[in-house]
């Protein structure tokens, strides 16, 4: 493992410490599932519609999620976890 890469996975894991519940949490469900849409986070976790919005928000700011258009239906978009541990 290269000294970037072991750089790369510390600010990963301080970034993830940063994350409140909901993030973290909708963060696994995307690693472990696959690419959702909202629709389909909120079906999975027991939170409010707004708590989800903002943690999905949170998780692409911090580049951890990635925002898709959904070609099946263009009024959604898909979110992609970066698998980057």
């Amino acid at each position: 493992m290269t000294e970037s890469m072991r750089k790369e996975n510390v600010d990963l894991l301080e970034t993830k410490d940063k994350l409140p519940p909901s993030a973290r949490e909708i963060y696994k469900i995307l690693v472990d599932e696959g690419p959702m849409t909202t629709k389909e986070v909120l079906s999975r976790v027991n939170y409010a519609s707004r708590t989800v919005r903002y943690a999905l928000k949170k998780l692409i700011s911090l580049g951890l999620v990635r925002k898709v258009p959904y070609l099946l239906d263009m009024r959604q978009s898909k979110y992609l976890a970066h698998k980057r541990e």
